[in-house]
């Protein structure tokens, strides 16, 4: 419920608009707390996105916006939820959309690692009393330093081949350790080189 609550917050208290040139395909986004990189690159598919952002509290969003608010991107860092289980935050996701929607659905998902940090993706999808929908794809990172929570959201149920360019997009989006040796390394990609 924190999560919902907080993105609804960032939706309309955000701040600081701007563009993204979605012509730059060498850009990437690094946000580093102190012994880690979270690795976002850029720009992300489709487009043009409009950026918002906030910090408040220890919680750092990121939001983007295209197609007049219709599509919605959501970084959101809780800085402190260290080591957090992953499907705990899926769980407590489920539990505010199964709240707030009028029908509720979320897939089944198991958790993994990418660079030896636990994460989780899945889908959700939300009827509203109004008869409004949000179909979302949620990706959950925890790190040594936070929590890491991305949300793609579409207002109707995305196309296979949409779904299949962000899962692909969300497989890009990383935590690393510029610092380690081994498997929580950055590696190329985190380096920039």
């Amino acid at each position: 419920m924190r999560i919902l609550i907080i993105s609804a917050i960032a939706v309309l208290c955000s701040a600081c608009a701007t563009n993204q040139d979605s012509s730059s395909t060498e850009s990437q986004s690094a946000i580093q707390p102190a012994s880690e990189t979270l690795l976002q690159p850029m720009p992300m598919p489709g487009g043009p996105w409009t950026s918002y952002s906030r910090e408040q509290g220890g919680v750092s969003q990121h939001m983007w916006t295209a197609n007049e608010g219709a599509d919605v991107v959501r970084s959101s860092t809780y800085q402190g939820a260290s080591n957090s289980s992953v499907e705990l935050a899926k769980s407590t996701d489920d539990q505010a959309g199964a709240q707030k929607c009028e029908t509720f659905g979320s897939s089944n998902a198991s958790p993994s690692e990418e660079n030896g940090y636990p994460t989780i993706t899945w889908i959700s999808s939300c009827q509203l009393n109004d008869g409004s929908e949000r179909h979302l794809l949620n990706k959950v990172i925890s790190g040594k330093t936070a929590l890491y929570h991305f949300a793609r959201s579409w207002n109707a149920r995305p196309s296979s081949e949409q779904l299949g360019i962000w899962k692909e997009y969300f497989a890009t989006v990383q935590v690393c350790d510029p610092g380690a040796k081994a498997e929580n390394a950055c590696g190329l990609f985190g380096t920039g080189i």
